[in-house]
């Protein structure tokens, strides 16, 4: 009994001295020891990084990629364990690498996690590594562009984290964002540094980008921009053509580019697309606007006479001129041989409130709305605050500041029957039509931008392969510096659709300061008749068609 006793006395006492050694230990531990395993915690803890991987992928028309992902490697290190941070950063320094005052900040702290370069081809990060043993890999992706700068203004392009940027990477950043994948950087026992990357972070991009350009056209129409561009010494050169039905946008070029995969070495002017963002005084071309607005209002009559008063008209002060003096021209030689005077007086015919509600019904002073992209709403004041030299300026297009794409998309209206159409760059056909114009304007301007090729001022712009409607412009520059227009720097353009007895494309082009020749009838007109002759052939538009009617004629 007594010997029972003994036992369980020994066994409770036992317990008690290990619980009671326990106790001291965690005292020691958490208390006296406090700073010291704090310290090697945080020396053994991880850092986080957030990457992103597998971008959604952005094709032409025809699935022939545009942007995709390539691997790269980013090179970091872990300043805590570096001895000598000075010494550190001139090593880095003597042997090319230029780092930021916020990054020798974060080195000379010690901070557990310092990027030194990033977005690195695989081999140039590796040799970098080699001149630290502290220096270490990240395998990243970046944005690769195979057709360099082909479509870069309308693509666009992504940052150092793979964000976007400009253009459609940007416009359709939650689509294309791809997946968040959490890296974990941390240290064994011994120090040494390990990446884990979480596996369940990751989220599926919706989907791929579908755009509506022709990569293989946008390719042909460069090549005949740049010899062109050099050819009329002008300072740049634009060209868009849409589908008059769809809104699609086959091709936007613009002269001078730049390559998405080198963006930052260009000028920020040049990393957006003209097309949608350009604003000029459009000059003759808006002279379609004038008579559109002028035959809804039932004004116009066919047969009408119009003093021209020989090339100079007094108007409140003002002296509007035409190039060629005119004594007396009917409606479509005012428009066919672009007479400003004609016009001038036959915009007296409606009021200026009249004339802007039907420019504003037109899609003037108001986004295009494109879909894939953004753009300028251009610049149309209220009528109210109009002077009385606003509405015969406006009606030859002066004191209203457009976009190409809403002149490309007041242009498709007449070549579609009236209607006026939502443009887009992402593949598909535009659920937005709305009539602004009748039928019986629609035919006329129809008929009058054929004249203009056949006969007047745009008959640089006329081919034996493709027949072409349009009209040419000429309009001075504002000059900001001496705040008056400019008499030596001019935009060039021509507008127009083809086929014209059955359309199927827009197309603008516009020439900026030209030295050979500062009318549209002169360069962008001969311009315009190449690309449309491309796209006749690239497309097979009523080609055999033309040339018959061509052979017949010169038979007759």
């Amino acid at each position: 009994m007594l010997n029972d006793y003994f036992k369980a006395t020994f066994i409770a006492g036992a317990l008690t001295v290990c619980i009671l050694g326990i106790v001291l230990k965690l005292f020691y531990l958490q208390v006296v020891k406090h700073d010291f395993y704090e310290d090697m915690a945080k020396n053994q803890s991880s850092v986080t990084v957030t990457l992103d991987k597998n971008r959604g992928m952005i094709f032409d028309r025809n699935a022939k990629v545009l942007a995709t992902n390539v691997y790269t490697a980013s090179v970091y290190v872990d300043a805590s364990k570096i001895k000598n941070p000075k010494n550190f950063i001139y090593v880095l320094s003597v042997n090319g690498v230029n780092l930021s005052n916020r990054v020798k900040e974060k080195i000379l702290k010690k901070d557990r996690f310092v990027w030194i370069d990033r977005g690195l081809d695989v081999e140039s990060a590796r040799k970098l590594t080699r001149l630290d043993e502290n220096l270490q890999l990240i395998y990243q992706e970046r944005r690769f562009y195979p057709e360099g700068d082909t479509a870069s203004k309308i693509v666009g392009f992504t940052g150092i984290d793979n964000q976007g940027l400009e253009g459609v990477e940007t416009f359709f950043e939650k689509t294309l964002k791809g997946e968040k994948v959490n890296v974990a950087v941390l240290r064994d026992s011994r120090g040494n540094t390990m990446t884990f990357e979480d596996k369940i972070m990751k989220t599926s991009p919706d989907k791929n980008i579908y755009l509506s350009l022709d990569v293989d056209l946008q390719k042909v129409v460069s090549g005949i921009l740049y010899n062109d561009l050099k050819e009329f010494g002008a300072k740049g050169v634009l060209a868009g053509a849409m589908d008059i039905q769809t809104g699609e946008i086959i091709f936007s070029t613009s002269l001078p580019s730049f390559d998405a995969n080198s963006f930052e070495n260009y000028k920020r002017q040049l990393w957006k697309d003209p097309l949608f963002y350009y604003l000029f005084e459009p000059g003759s071309i808006f002279k379609a606007v004038t008579f559109a607005a002028l035959s809804d209002a039932g004004v116009l009559k066919w047969n009408e006479k119009v003093n021209c008063e020989n090339g100079k008209y007094y108007y409140m002060g003002h002296t509007f001129n035409d190039v060629h003096e005119y004594k007396e021209l009917n409606l479509s030689e005012v428009f066919a041989f672009s007479s400003n005077i004609g016009t001038i007086k036959l915009s007296e015919k409606i009021t200026s409130r009249q004339f802007y509600d039907y420019i504003k019904k037109y899609g003037f002073g108001d986004s295009s709305g494109v879909v894939g992209f953004a753009d300028e709403t251009g610049l149309l004041r209220n009528y109210k605050q109009w002077s009385g030299l606003s509405r015969p300026s406006i009606s030859i297009g002066q004191e209203v500041l457009v976009t190409p794409i809403q002149i490309l998309r007041f242009y498709a209206s007449i070549a579609n029957g009236g209607y006026l159409i939502t443009p887009r760059v992402i593949k598909g056909v535009s659920k937005e039509r709305k009539k602004i114009m009748s039928d019986y304007t629609a035919n006329l301007l129809k008929e009058l931008l054929i004249k203009v090729v056949e006969d007047g001022t745009g008959q640089n712009a006329k081919s034996s392969i493709v027949k072409i409607a349009g009209k040419t412009g000429t309009a001075q520059k504002f000059d900001k510096e001496s705040n008056s227009y400019s008499y030596r720097e001019y935009n060039a353009s021509f507008v127009g659709f083809f086929p014209a007895e059955n359309p199927k494309f827009v197309m603008i082009v516009t020439y900026d300061s030209p030295k050979k020749s500062i009318y549209g009838g002169s360069t962008a007109a001969y311009t315009f008749r190449k690309l449309a002759e491309q796209i006749a052939v690239f497309y097979k538009l009523n080609l055999n068609q033309m040339l018959v009617e061509d052979e017949n004629k010169r038979a007759s």
